[in-house]
């Protein structure tokens, strides 16, 4: 529990907690072979002793802070603020999205997110890229998402409220909200360089996971095999 900090200034605060915070120098050790600056648990909004995790690095190139990234995982949770402040600003936010949005009594009695909260976490917090994971075995399909949810981020926008309001300047920002999220899949591996095409990947997804149901009805209500 608690937070580990490489760097001197932030292992100070860190001593000041109560000893039960008290950090354990193997993690400080491995944070820093790692090149981490941060190592943050966040408590959530799941069952007891539930936490995200948050990973900060330290500059790729030295004195340059805009060269770091910042990798959040949610686990297990609903919606919470603790887990949108952890993200703020983050590279990537890895969110759970069990549920889809017609299911969001089951996501709320069961402690989950739905996939539109799964985004707007991403939304709210900034993130440069938000991947859905954790779907629920019972619905074996991609989760659906549009951007008439959710409308633009605030990435690449005008500063003023003239150019806001201009169609070509908007014309411009062909970054919409869910053009930001990714969706994951077991035995997936995605590194930094991926991170501009991963949304590219969606629609490829979504026809190796069609909806059951609508394959059915497409297909006359008799069952097909999916080619590869």
């Amino acid at each position: 529990e608690g937070t580990s900090d490489a760097d001197d200034g932030a292992n100070a605060n860190a001593n000041a907690l109560p000893d039960r915070f008290a950090l354990d120098p193997r993690v400080v050790e491995a944070a820093t072979a790692l090149g981490l600056k941060r190592i943050v648990s966040v408590p959530v909004n799941h069952c007891a002793q539930s936490f995200a995790l948050a990973l900060e690095s330290t500059p790729l190139v030295p004195g340059d802070e805009t060269t770091t990234w910042k990798v959040v995982y949610s686990g297990d949770t609903r919606p919470c603020a603790s887990l949108t402040a952890a993200s703020k600003n983050a590279t990537v936010l890895i969110h759970e999205a069990t549920f889809e949005d017609d299911l969001h009594e089951d996501a709320v009695m069961k402690r989950h997110s739905t996939t539109s909260e799964a985004i707007q976490c991403g939304t709210d917090a900034g993130v440069y890229r938000t991947i859905l994971t954790h779907f629920s075995q019972r619905y074996p399909k991609a989760p659906v998402f549009d951007d008439g949810n959710f409308g633009r981020t605030g990435f690449g926008e005008a500063e003023n409220a003239d150019e806001k309001k201009d169609g070509d300047a908007a014309k411009k920002d062909p970054e919409t909200t869910t053009s930001r999220v990714g969706v994951a899949f077991d035995l997936m591996r995605v590194d930094f360089t991926s991170l501009p095409r991963l949304p590219t990947l969606n629609p490829k997804i979504r026809h190796l996971f069609p909806d059951p149901e609508q394959k059915f009805s497409e297909n006359g209500g008799e069952d097909a095999s999916r080619e590869f």
